[in-house]
């Protein structure tokens, strides 16, 4: 039976972006016995993605489904990606993100080599004008870790590490383990931020295993 992975792409209105990020999942390369599906979840209000995602449908790739939360809400619209799927993984990107080729291979595989029940990988900050002078490295923007695959994470945010840290972009989530609950990101937060960080301090705390993949490379 193949290991089924949902990758859910959360969007408000930006349609640029959201065909590359789109586009550059759809185009992965899955060995046997692994099978997967790209879903778009819409969250504005008018449902303005809905010809984006209809356009894209006629283009080859991995199978492409739309979903809309039309109440703008990130933990709303994340809860309606996980109801609306039945993955045994969800990776989740960002609709600002695309990826390098082998990336959802990687998180898959890292997922059932490890049996981890999540799986981060890494951020690379994509300037299309040039790095500000204000910030030429990009730091902050970053996820990127020197440690071999399979490394632990924890809480522990070290700028040392890395500049970003836990987060939902580039992602991958066991769902029996992370996500049964019915809204597992916390919908107070929709509007504020945070409810990734919360979602991951709460399995953290509930003793779920965290750990690093560093050939699954997306870039933002």
């Amino acid at each position: 039976m193949d290991i089924k992975t949902s990758v859910v792409i959360c969007t408000f209105n930006r349609h640029g972006p959201l065909r590359r990020a789109v586009r550059t999942a759809r185009g992965q390369e899955l060995p046997a016995g692994i099978a997967a599906e790209v879903v778009v979840v819409d969250n504005a209000p008018d449902g303005n993605a809905a010809p984006v995602v209809q356009a894209m449908l006629q283009e080859p790739g991995l199978p492409l489904r739309y979903l809309a939360h039309p109440e703008p809400n990130i933990s709303a619209a994340r809860n309606t990606g996980v109801a609306g799927t039945t993955g045994d993984y969800l990776v989740f990107l960002d609709d600002d993100e695309w990826c390098e080729p082998g990336w959802l291979r990687s998180l898959v595989e890292t997922a059932e080599r490890s049996g981890a029940d999540v799986v981060f990988g890494a951020v690379l900050p994509d300037f299309p004008d040039g790095p500000p002078d204000w910030d030429p490295s990009g730091r902050p923007y970053e996820r990127r870790l020197t440690a071999p695959t399979g490394t632990p994470m924890d809480l522990r945010h070290d700028e040392k590490a890395s500049g970003q840290w836990m987060g939902t972009g580039n992602s991958l989530l066991r769902r029996a383990t992370c996500l049964a609950e019915p809204a597992p990101f916390d919908p107070l937060l929709g509007r504020s931020g945070g409810e990734d960080s919360d979602l991951f301090a709460r399995l953290f705390r509930a003793g779920r295993r965290m750990i690093w993949c560093g050939e699954a490379v997306v870039h933002e």
